[in-house]
């Protein structure tokens, strides 16, 4: 892997500095949980999961899950110039599929709730 002098020479972008190298390696995942109903009106859990971005060579990527049926979906980790790119951009993955059941007659709701879920207030 190029040091962070040698890629800002070869890409013309700034990187992180050496303090930033020195933090503990966390797992971060954030966890949302929501109920969903199918058109056909079956219920179950579905719960979105974000990874901690990690470096990938000149980029970064963000692990991203959806669990449970009917919107479980393996996808790749997602990819952004810097980490928060990433996480935006996985996101906004995870906003399109969850779109996409709503326009098709599906409902998501909070947790243990009889609350709607307002996707446009994402």
């Amino acid at each position: 892997m190029l040091s962070a002098h040698k890629r800002m020479q070869v890409t013309g972008v700034p990187v992180l500095t050496s303090r930033f190298n020195n933090m503990a390696p966390k797992i971060l995942k954030i966890v949302r949980e929501f109920d969903a109903v199918t058109p056909d009106g079956a219920k179950s859990r579905i719960n979105l999961l974000l990874g901690d971005p990690y470096p990938s060579g000149f980029s970064f990527r963000c692990p991203v899950s959806i669990q449970g049926e009917p919107l479980e979906h393996k996808l790749p980790d997602i990819g952004g110039y810097d980490p928060l790119q990433s996480i935006l951009l996985a996101i906004d993955l995870a906003k399109g599929i969850f779109s996409d059941f709503l326009e098709h007659g599906g409902k998501l709701y909070y947790r243990d709730s009889d609350k709607e879920f307002e996707i446009e207030n994402w």
